[in-house]
């Protein structure tokens, strides 16, 4: 007669469930990631939007995204919430140096020199964007 012993850590096996709305899954991993590489701020809130309307392009039956799942796809892929520090990917010094060429010259004439300010940095945050956003894990946020 043979005998089985089955430890407790062979019962606590877990498998990773896969989603059932694969689609849309990879349409938003595609979307985070481009948004990701162009410095864009994305928030739990904007993602679950951003996941809803995904479901109702591709027509996903009875699709609805839920905090949990974004919860879920944030874990299954690796997300984090990072804080956004710096400012360096703010301007494209190409686009500054065209834009102040080209463009103020012919700006410039029809205004006093009194009533040119530079506001880049003033206190009026009326509508603030948020000062982190969702990444990958060892991605670095900048402003």
């Amino acid at each position: 007669m043979i005998t089985l012993s089955i430890t407790k850590m062979e019962t606590k096996l877990k498998k990773q469930k896969k989603s059932n709305q694969g689609e849309v899954v990879k349409c938003l991993l595609l979307w985070f990631n481009q948004k990701r590489h162009e410095n864009v701020t994305i928030t739990g809130h904007v993602l679950q939007e951003k996941a809803n309307k995904m479901g109702q392009q591709i027509k996903t039956s009875n699709f609805s995204c839920s905090k949990r799942w974004i919860e879920r796809f944030k874990k299954r892929h690796g997300t984090t919430v990072g804080k956004i520090v710096g400012e360096s990917a703010a301007v494209n010094m190409n686009i500054a140096s065209a834009w102040l060429t080209d463009v103020w010259p012919n700006i410039q004439p029809g205004h006093e020199s009194d009533d040119i300010f530079n506001v880049d940095e003033t206190g009026l945050f009326f509508i603030l964007t948020p000062d982190k956003t969702l990444r990958f894990m060892g991605e670095s946020c900048s402003g």
